[in-house]
């Protein structure tokens, strides 16, 4: 097992212990593992008022994790006297272990199996330095924080010391506030759910007792009444329901608002008398049961009962904490997980942090401008040393050293500090935290958009990763589902084959929809279920057939009850009013998938109704038996990788001796290997023609058979098979061993093909996704004809494109298969080569097949959905379809790259029958090999590829709550896909990478400002700027204005994005931010330093301006030169961008006049009235205009000549917005609030 514990010593009789005496000596926590031991002597004598044991050699052994004593009449006692490693530790000491029936034991419980849960990651004594810790892992604080230690040496110190702290202070404060108040709200939700009450048993009263949740433990016995939030991970042990069941709602949990049902244990109350009232004293034997884990939907264990006989444990038996009881009145069970125990605070792993590709490029950056910083240091240095060394023996006044004895050599490596000191700017301190805002920003206009709001199920998108919104708008490649994900994953019954004979299934839409009732008239009679009605059109022929009394012993029958049966169906029942009074009672269906919901609801059309079912025993009404009463032996559950599941009943017929049949549903590509094909010869082959034809309608088919079994060899088996379930360190290997040596010599019974229609929007989404250059995967585990009839249907694949079909059953076979087909794609020639491989018995050219059968089907279906045109002309793409099989293969190492070279050369990718891993495999594949990633799913068997894609997308579907669970984003149309890749992601992309292109370039062009000084001060390390302004460059005048372009701006409108796909080519092949425009910026940075620091020089040289007022200027100029530099990148203008652009120049020139007017200490009183000062020379406002023209000519005369001359695509799109707008008048929007440009787009104003 993945995590394991330690194993629990059992007492029996209480025979080595009195009650005010202990004789056992406790240490360790739950998490390590233990070794048998004996009873110790009795001189172990607990200390008073001790929480544990003090030992002879008085060694304080505390009372361990798992050995609390509670009140309740169990008592668990763990001893653990050395920590065993995992991979020694038996089956016995990796597993939970609970003994029952212990009395007269009062020792104190530990808090690490109390319920109580804190979500906070601080308290009042922690936050500052825990916060201060956690900040401080980023290099960039650490830098600045070695900064301000250097400015505090005289011999290096750069400007004041009173002012070098504030750029970082600002910074954590500002994080440490975003922290404290998010921790606050942690806290007020867990003191909430911490005071909630339930009942409780307690041993002493010997009756349930409210108790808040905090004060529950592990072992307590809790009693939940309908609609009650379940408080932990609870044992199910007695329930209110005839059947000992109880019905739970998980949508706190996974989201999934579909009831699920869960059992009381069989046989654990065999020793209760009925109706007797609850005692814990009645649970005897020893519980043993997994470790903690995050998986929701499993858990192992077994109950080993005084007798020695075991009661086997799932899933089905735990009620999970955070669910909700409903139609049920009351259940009792024993807690199993408690607190941070439980499964869903395992899962409660809030955001997930992933970096996006921006961040790993600005990585490279960040080396790139310490590099900067190096180089411009080290010559400042040299040069320091030089001038030092010429002037060692003048005797200077104002120069540092006094004394003739200085060392050049030391001085400049004394003044290589000073200059790291001096241009620490050039490093963004603020660039990180700016990210964080403007993306947290970014996710929040995604969320208002309702344009991405589902009305029906009145969801919009959510995003659970905030760092990777840049993602979005460089995806290459798309992986996607089939089923829930392009269809609606609402299954409805189309057509089926029993014994080979074909019944088609007509449906209607519109008002012209024919309600049928469920079953045959003469069939309902005598059920309390006459009046449920469906859309389902029943086959005529196959009415005909079942109405006669021979149907009960053919082929139909068998079928019909499989379709009933073997499912994981809930029953339930509604009752209906009629004129104010009760009606008859109406049976509701509750599925788990929907497909079985589709089968069982087909079943009850025909008249084989599901009325009940049970743990042991399924009722079924059936047309001429009347209500047949099958015990329910096993259920062999259908996961991903079995691609089928079973039941195994005894049918108890009138007259007949009872029979165990094994009812078998599953994918044909698996069913067909199970066969015995002495029984199913005869109809195999139909059957199978048959599947192609549905798979060619896009039908989804599953395959039915049955399978007789006698009593001596089921109970050879289900003894094994229990053995399987009780070993629970093999346990799901076993299992599959156990239900394939069940599963084998299958009779044919027919197939089923049920219709998942295309979700409207979806052909548009994957054709303008293609046009963006994106490459999508259709990653399916459906029949290889379905999923081409989805790719024709939802415009994945076009009318004339090539299909080449790959289908391999060795490793060497799929070798050579690669490699045919990329020497022919090198040809160019794959048409060719496809057709001349056509005999081949794993390759063949699939595409004429397709477009000529596609009418074919005769008889099938009385509304077929149409199918592309035949068409003769050539391919204008092509398209590769891969077998799971296949797939599997061309995973492996040798074929890995080969596969990848191969699938790149197509321009769309079908992969049939894949499982699970095998999606994961393929979406590592192609991000391993440097292809930004996009995986999108509904259920289960999708999380894997989610969660290992670049940008994982969770469709919250029908298929339950899992793929939501694990994705970055989620949402509930795969239409959605369009606006989110081409509008948010190409804004989300477009914005931050010039953001950070703005970042680098204004604190570059700060830092050379200060080097060109140093030409003329000896390189002395002094700066021409007060400090103050120097440290409130990045925070307070060109902080605002960055974060608001990265936040609003739009290079393009939405609508534009939407009409024109090839604008997200920008972004996907990274065009917006590039190392060369990176170092072009560079180069501007230092010609813009050099104009602002030059220009003001010459035009006051010789006059009668000091050094100070000289840096008054410049530091003027150069934020209005930033500033300005910023308003020509933008491209779209609202109020809000004016206000912090033109405010922060606004504050420039306040601050300066209130900082130089009150700055009047000693300390400074160089800066005193400065600024009032400069104010009136006329050369102060001329240089403001001229020096930032000079500044920024180069750039305004780059921009128009790549607009007029060299235009791309973006370039091209503004052009033709202007042009509409010129000839059509535009109408002032409505909305109002921040950012007027995303909440218009968005259709909201908020409050």
């Amino acid at each position: 097992m993945a995590v394991v514990t330690e194993k629990s010593l059992l007492l029996e009789g209480n025979k080595s212990f009195s009650e005010d005496e202990s004789s056992l000596s406790f240490r360790g926590r739950y998490r390590y593992g233990s070794t048998p031991s004996s009873f110790l002597a009795d001189h172990h004598k607990m200390a008073a008022g001790h929480r544990g044991f003090v030992d002879e050699n008085g060694v304080d052994r505390h009372l361990g994790h798992s050995s609390q004593i509670d009140t309740s009449d169990y008592r668990r006692l763990t001893y653990n006297s050395a920590y065993v490693p995992p991979i020694r530790r038996t089956w016995r000491e990796s597993f939970k272990r609970i003994v029952l029936n212990l009395y007269n034991l009062n020792f104190r419980r530990v808090s690490s199996l109390s319920n109580v849960v804190h979500t906070t990651k601080y308290t009042l004594i922690t936050f500052l330095p825990k916060n201060l810790l956690e900040q401080f892992h980023r290099v960039a604080n650490l830098y600045f924080l070695l900064i301000i230690i250097l400015n505090f040496i005289p011999a290096i110190e750069a400007f004041g010391k009173e002012v070098s702290w504030v750029p970082l202070f600002c910074v954590l404060s500002v994080t440490a506030i975003k922290d404290a108040i998010e921790d606050i709200r942690r806290y007020r939700s867990d003191r909430k759910v911490n005071a909630t009450l339930c009942e409780a048993y307690n041993r002493i009263e010997g009756q349930f007792t409210r108790r808040k949740w905090e004060e529950l433990y592990v072992g307590d016995f809790v009693r939940l009444s309908c609609d009650e939030v379940i408080p932990a991970d609870i044992l199910i042990l007695e329930s209110s329901d005839p059947n000992n069941n109880c019905y739970i709602q998980t949508s706190n949990l996974d989201g999934e608002t579909t009831l699920k049902l869960r059992q009381v244990p069989e046989d654990i109350l065999e020793s209760r008398e009925p109706h007797a009232e609850f005692f814990p004293k009645q649970f005897s034997g020893e519980l043993f049961y997994e470790q903690p884990n995050k998986t929701i939907y499993e858990f192992k264990g077994f109950i080993e009962k005084p007798d020695g006989s075991h009661i086997v444990l799932n899933r089905n038996h735990l009620l999970l904490r955070g669910c909700v009881l409903r139609n049920t009145d009351y259940v009792i069970g024993m807690i199993a997980y408690a607190g941070y125990e439980t499964k869903s605070m395992l899962n409660n792993t809030g955001h997930r942090a992933k970096r996006s590709k921006l961040e790993r490029a600005i990585n490279a950056e960040v080396v790139s401008q310490f590099a900067i910083l190096f180089v411009l240091c080290l010559i400042g240095a040299i040069m320091s040393s030089l001038w030092t060394g010429r002037h060692i023996n003048r005797n200077i006044v104002y120069f540092p050293f006094t004394s003739s004895n200085a060392n050049p050599s030391l001085e400049g490596f004394v003044r290589f500090w000073t200059f790291v000191i001096a241009f620490q700017v050039i490093i963004p301190v603020s660039l990180y935290i700016t990210i964080e805002i403007v993306k947290i920003c970014q996710v929040v206009f995604i969320t208002w958009d309702l344009d991405m709001y589902h009305e029906e199920t009145e969801r919009g998108i959510q995003c659970k990763a905030l760092n990777i919104t840049e993602d979005l708008g460089q995806i290459e490649h798309v992986f996607t589902d089939k089923t829930g994900t392009l269809t609606e994953n609402e299954m409805i019954f189309r057509c089926c084959t029993i014994s080979g004979n074909n019944y088609p299934h007509g449906l209607e839409f519109g008002s012209g929809l024919i309600d049928t009732q469920l079953s045959l008239n003469t069939m309902l009679e005598g059920t309390d279920y006459p009046n449920h009605k469906s859309k389902l059109i029943l086959d005529s022929q196959l009415k005909r057939e079942l109405s006669h009394p021979k149907s009960s012993s053919s082929f139909l029958n068998d079928f019909f009850i499989n379709m009933a049966v073997c499912n994981t169906v809930v029953v339930a029942q509604r009752t209906t009013s009629t004129g104010g009074k009760d009606g008859p009672p109406e049976i509701i269906y509750e599925a788990e998938s929907s497909d079985e919901y589709a089968l069982v609801e087909a079943a009850r059309a025909y008249g084989y109704i599901l009325l009940s079912r049970s743990p042991t025993l399924i009722r079924l009404q059936t047309p001429h038996q009347g209500i047949l009463e099958l015990d329910l032996l096993h259920v062999l559950e259908f996961s991903p990788d079995r691609k089928r599941m079973s039941v195994i009943v005894r049918l108890n017929t009138d007259g007949e001796d009872p029979q165990i049949v094994l009812y078998t549903k599953g994918a044909d590509s698996v069913i067909y290997g199970l066969l015995d094909y002495s029984l199913s010869e005869e109809t195999s082959e139909v059957t199978q023609d048959l599947l192609n034809k549905y798979g060619r309608l896009g039908l989804r088919t599953l395959c039915l058979t049955k399978r007789v079994i006698s009593e001596d060899e089921y109970q050879a088996w289900a003894k094994s098979h229990q053995k399987a379930e009780r070993d629970l360190n093999n346990r799901d290997t076993l299992l599959q061993e156990s239900y394939s040596n069940i599963e084998k010599h299958l009779q044919l019974l027919g197939a089923t093909g049920i219709e998942d229609r295309l979700q409207s929007g979806v052909p548009d989404t994957i054709q303008a996704l293609r046009e963006a250059g994106i490459i999508i995967w259709i990653l399916t585990g459906d029949k290889k004809e379905t999923a081409i009839n989805i790719g024709y249907s939802s415009k994945l694949l076009e009318y004339d494109t090539e299909i080449v079909s790959v289908h391999a059953q060795s490793e060497e076979q799929c070798l050579s298969t690669l490699t045919a087909i990329y020497q022919d794609r090198c040809k160019g020639d794959a048409r060719g080569f496809a057709t001349e491989s056509g005999s081949s018995s794993y390759m063949s050219h699939t595409v004429d097949m397709f477009r000529n059968q596609w009418f074919k089907l005769k008889n099938l279906s009385r509304s077929e959905p149409k199918g592309p045109p035949l068409s003769s002309s050539s391919s204008s793409s092509k398209a590769i379809v891969i077998d799971g099989d296949t797939l599997a293969l061309a995973l492996h190492d040798s074929s890995r790259k080969l596969f990848v070279s191969i699938c790149k050369e197509f321009d769309t990718v079908i992969c049939c029958r894949a499982t699970p891993l095998q999606k994961a495999g393929v979406v590592q594949l192609y991000k391993e090999s440097g292809v930004m990633t996009l995986a999108i799913g509904d259920g289960a068997n999708d999380v894997s590829m989610i969660q290992q894609a670049n940008v994982g997308i969770g469709i919250a579907g029908k298929e339950g709550m899992q793929a939501v669970l694990a994705s970055d984003f989620n949402m509930a149309r795969f239409s959605y896909l369009k606006k989110l890749l081409l509008v948010h992601g190409h804004w989300c992309y477009t914005r931050l990478a010039n953001l950070i292109l703005y970042f680098f370039y204004k604190n570059v062009m700060y830092s050379v400002l200060l080097f060109w000084f140093q030409i003329f001060n000896g390189f002395s390390g002094s700066v021409p700027i007060d400090g103050v302004n120097l440290q409130i460059y990045n925070l307070v005048y060109t902080s605002l204005p960055v974060m608001v372009a990265g936040t609003a701006d739009q290079d393009v409108k939405a609508t534009t994005l939407l009409s024109d796909s090839s604008l997200y080519n920008g972004g996907r092949c990274s065009r917006v931010y590039t190392r060369s425009k990176y170092w072009l910026i560079m180069l501007e940075a230092f010609y813009q330093s050099a104009v602002v620091f030059f220009i003001p020089y010459a035009a006051l040289y010789g006059g009668a301006i000091g050094l100070v007022e000289f840096g008054f200027i410049i530091n003027t100029i150069v934020v209005i030169v930033a500033s300005l530099h910023l308003a020509i990148e933008t491209l779209h203008w609202t109020w809000i961008h004016h206000f912090f652009l033109w405010g922060s120049c606004l504050v420039l020139f306040v601050f300066n006049y209130v900082y130089c007017a009150i700055n009047s200490q000693q300390r400074f009183l160089d800066t005193y009235f400065i600024m009032q000062v400069i104010s009136t020379f006329p050369s102060f406002w001329f240089l403001l205009i001229l020096t930032p023209m000079v500044a920024l000519l180069p750039r305004l005369v780059g921009k128009v000549l790549h607009q007029d001359l060299f235009p791309d695509t973006v370039m091209k799109a503004r052009k033709d917005e202007k042009k509409k707008a010129k000839s059509m008048p535009i109408k002032e929007d409505s909305a109002s609030g921040l950012f007027e440009a995303e909440i218009s787009n968005h259709q909201v104003t908020p409050s």
